[in-house]
């Protein structure tokens, strides 16, 4: 595991961030990962998974998100909360960027302002005494355009295997009926009837409820 940075946002909120590299296919290493992690399809491979470590005077946590592949110069990763139970919360997002990206700003609703530029690629900014996540996170490029960041990418559908194929059917067997369609229907009706509730099939169900008791009564003798 490889430290990335270490910041204190000017209102007090430490961020440690830290990356632990791989070099193999998720699928090959004997780790569990959380839910909220990366697990790939077959052949696709992640830089990465992030570790970051936030606290106040009252609160710490610490949690993670994986590296994806990017369909954009940043996207967001995860929320970063903490401090509600001791009443000293903490909000933020942690920033996934490209190389293309110098610098993240995140504005809260009452106007407190917290950036970073990108170290290996990610961004945590955070705000303290509020749960309020910020109103506007804004990645900036080189060349002066800017990404507004208003959600969490949606899973990348290259990470995501497709499922198996249904198990094949088995063999027929060696005898069959000469007219296939004809014992379908012979058979078909016997197996639909119990089951139906219809007013014409109330008779047979009752023949079959009376006969179900009779073999009860047998039973406790």
């Amino acid at each position: 595991m490889t430290r990335l940075f270490v910041r204190t946002t000017s209102d007090g909120v430490v961020i440690r961030g830290y990356v632990m590299h791989f070099d193999q296919s998720v699928s090959d290493l004997k780790i569990k990962l959380r839910p909220q992690q990366l697990v790939p399809a077959a052949g696709v491979r992640v830089a990465g998974l992030v570790q970051r470590e936030v606290s106040n005077d009252f609160a710490v946590t610490q949690t993670g998100a994986s590296s994806q592949p990017m369909h954009a110069p940043a996207e967001l990763r995860g929320q970063l909360y903490l401090g509600e139970a001791e009443q000293a919360p903490v909000a933020g997002w942690m920033v996934q960027t490209d190389d293309t990206v110098t610098n993240v700003r995140a504005t809260w609703p009452d106007g407190f302002v917290d950036e970073m530029a990108p170290a290996q690629g990610w961004v945590m900014v955070a705000h303290n005494g509020t749960l309020d996540v910020p109103s506007t996170v804004v990645a900036t490029a080189a060349d002066g355009s800017t990404t507004a960041l208003t959600q969490v990418a949606s899973y990348p559908s290259e990470c995501t295997p497709p499922p198996p194929p249904p198990p094949a059917l088995p063999s027929p067997g060696s005898e069959q009926p000469d007219d296939v369609q004809a014992a379908t229907d012979g058979v078909h009706p016997g197996c639909t009837r119990p089951c139906s509730r219809t007013d014409s099939n109330r008779p047979a169900m009752e023949r079959t409820s009376k006969t179900v008791r009779i073999w009860r009564r047998l039973a406790r003798r």
